[in-house]
């Protein structure tokens, strides 16, 4: 067990990118620290009172984890999903053996439960970590303007049919008046 070696894992996701910005030729992308962040910040903030508020927040802040080795995967990747389960599961069990006990079974809990999407807050966290995508593209659109390369934005198309809760979808359509205003 060593929690300052489990910190310095989770570092690198500070100066991991998120791919998605990079290929779409975003300048200055953030990092996927940065995006967990404001994720977990829209959960503490959005999640209906009938969930479990505090355990979608931990998913949140803990959901790309497993990318700290294996990358920050995107559909341009065209890799299997399955494939990608695996080499995040062997970060998240790597970094879980770092853990006391009680620590890493939560990981590990928290970390399967996201990836199965079985839950109320997995669904949830997910459409939110959808949502906290949109921000960020607007913010570029507005910043960066036409230097995007737009044969590779295609955040907007896929985040229409994701986003299904009805507060979220609320604030995604405020999202796309204010792109187009």
């Amino acid at each position: 067990m060593s929690l300052f070696n489990f910190l310095g894992e989770v570092n690198k996701l500070k100066l991991l990118k998120r791919r998605g910005w990079l290929i779409a030729g975003i300048k200055d992308a953030e990092s996927v620290a940065e995006h967990s962040f404001r994720t977990a910040v829209m959960v503490m903030f959005l999640a209906p009172e009938d969930l479990d508020r505090e355990k979608m927040i931990k998913m949140a802040l803990l959901h790309e984890l497993g990318e700290i080795d294996a990358g920050d995967i995107t559909p341009h990747d065209n890799m299997s999903l399955d494939k990608k389960f695996k080499l995040e599961e062997r970060t998240i069990k790597k970094l879980s053996n770092l853990l006391t006990e009680a620590n890493s079974e939560e990981l590990k809990s928290l970390w399967y439960e996201y990836e199965k999407q079985e839950t109320e807050e997995s669904k949830y966290v997910k459409q939110v970590d959808i949502l906290e995508m949109m921000f960020q593209a607007l913010e570029y659109e507005k910043t960066q303007g036409y230097n995007i390369n737009k044969e590779k934005w295609t955040f907007w198309k896929y985040a229409e049919d994701k986003i299904t809760q009805p507060e979220l979808k609320e604030i995604y359509e405020e999202l796309k008046k204010q792109r187009n205003s």
